[in-house]
């Protein structure tokens, strides 16, 4: 272990970039069921579009179905009351039975149109729902793909999180107990887990906060550990 300030720098630097690559890498892996979670919920949305369209289409082919009955039936009606013309005595049963026989006929003039419409949208639909389909299994490929291709980066990531896990353990037998404290406690007091940084042109890279001229001086000496006056961060000379 080296006691030389110059040196403990620059294993602190080493291992603050250590540090950053990691905590990258952890927030990489960490929204990982996340974006799943995302791709999921698009694909569901995308299947209930699908079943509602088709729920949709299928009950109005039953409605078809149903006024389809209904015509038959009110055509059976008209030839039963065509059938009683013949049998009747009155006048007035006559004009009675062509008003209930013009009556059915408008009602299925009426259904027959309805029928008319249903045919006119039922191919379009038909056609929407194929469509819908065949794009969810595109997209079904494409967010599979997408989910291996992840996945096998995740793994990749955790290797290397090894690996840095590995260097930052090595490293930190070459720093000495009282820098490795003050390094750990400042990194942890950092959102960003930032806890050193180079001083540029008298000027703290951490904060943006001028140093005092001294301190930069002092800086250029490596002859001990200096903390920025504003951000506490420790500090040095970038050569």
């Amino acid at each position: 272990m080296s006691d030389s300030t110059k040196e403990q720098i620059e294993f602190l630097v080493k291992l603050q970039t250590i540090e950053t690559e990691t905590n990258t890498i952890k927030s990489l892996i960490d929204r990982l069921p996340e974006k799943i979670e995302a791709w999921d919920t698009e694909l569901n949305a995308f299947e209930k579009g699908i079943e509602e369209a088709q729920a949709l289409s299928e009950e109005q082919s039953k409605d078809y179905r149903e006024q389809e009955r209904e015509v038959q039936e009110n055509l059976a009606r008209i030839q039963k009351s065509q059938a009683k013309l013949h049998a009747v005595k009155t006048n007035k049963e006559y004009q009675a039975l062509l008003k209930e026989v013009d009556d059915i006929g408008l009602m299925n003039s009426n259904i027959e149109d309805g029928m008319l419409a249903y045919l006119e949208t039922a191919d379009a639909a038909e056609q929407s729902i194929a469509m819908k389909t065949e794009q969810l299994e595109t997209l079904t490929f494409e967010i599979e793909n997408e989910k291996e291709s992840l996945l096998q980066e995740t793994d990749e990531q955790k290797s290397k999180l090894a690996e840095l896990e590995a260097s930052r353990e090595a490293l930190s037998r070459s720093i000495l107990p009282e820098w490795l404290e003050r390094f750990n406690f400042l990194r942890g007091k950092d959102p960003k887990g930032v806890a050193i940084v180079p001083v540029v042109d008298a000027v703290c890279s951490g904060c943006n906060v001028n140093l005092p001229p001294q301190m930069h001086n002092e800086l250029q000496r490596f002859d001990s550990m200096r903390l920025c006056p504003n951000c506490q961060r420790i500090v040095y000379w970038q050569e």
